[in-house]
């Protein structure tokens, strides 16, 4: 997460045998400010800093030696494009967009060569994008929730962008999705809904079903499914 300061830190202690709720136990700050962060299952981390330059920071290989000898503090520039939001899914692939609304897929993401090598331009314009860790990639499209059809091993990006629901049933502000394509969206009311029958065969799902907690304006699905949100008030 990142703080108001900018200051990045990661939550430790997380142990689900003796812990069910899976909140650990307290904040490590990761060293270097960013104003945007988002993780993968594998400790990666993608970073974007106050001039929309792209970060990433493997948590998984770097010691905490290594980070502190290192000038960039563990963090590697990804000098190719700035942009304003990432989200980091299935096999460590990263989507992103931009200040002018245009949304992203990194090309060339490979053991090997693990910041990529390109990024490869959606149709369309949108205010977020996210990627499940299933492979299913949503944004929001003048406050619609869309998803990319066809999306498959073969087929990362999918082949176009589809509504999620044939009638907007609300303007939605922020999303997140998690390891297996669930589903969460915040609406212009600060309300939170969660998708239902979100399956494989249909990554779209069929209704939203609101959340007994309200009042946030950002929330974020884990990849053992908790939630956690931050309410309006920070």
């Amino acid at each position: 997460m990142v703080n108001l300061h900018h200051e990045v830190y990661r939550r430790v202690g997380v142990n689900h045998q003796q812990d069910p709720y899976g909140v650990g136990t307290s904040w490590t700050q990761i060293l270097g400010e960013m104003a945007f962060v988002a993780t993968a299952e594998e400790g990666i981390v993608w970073g974007i800093d106050f001039e929309g330059e792209v970060w990433r920071y493997d948590g998984g290989s770097i010691s905490i030696q290594e980070v502190i000898n290192n000038v960039d503090h563990g963090w590697k520039l990804i000098a190719d494009a700035k942009m304003i939001e990432v989200d980091v899914g299935y096999n460590s692939q990263v989507v992103g967009s931009n200040n002018e609304g245009l949304a992203f897929f990194r090309n060339g993401i490979t053991e090997e060569l693990p910041e990529g090598s390109s990024w490869f331009q959606f149709d369309g314009t949108s205010e977020h994008i996210v990627m499940c860790g299933n492979g299913q990639i949503f944004a929001i499209q003048n406050g619609r929730v869309m998803y990319r059809t066809d999306v498959d091993d073969e087929n990362v990006k999918g082949s176009a962008w589809a509504a999620v629901d044939a009638q907007p049933t609300g303007v939605y502000t922020q999303i997140t999705c998690g390891k297996r394509g669930q589903l969460m969206v915040i609406d212009d009311n600060n309300k939170v809904w969660a998708r239902e029958d979100v399956t494989d065969a249909m990554p779209q799902g069929s209704s939203w079903t609101a959340m007994d907690q309200q009042d946030l304006k950002h929330v974020s699905l884990g990849l053992d499914g908790r939630i956690w949100g931050v309410g309006t008030s920070g």
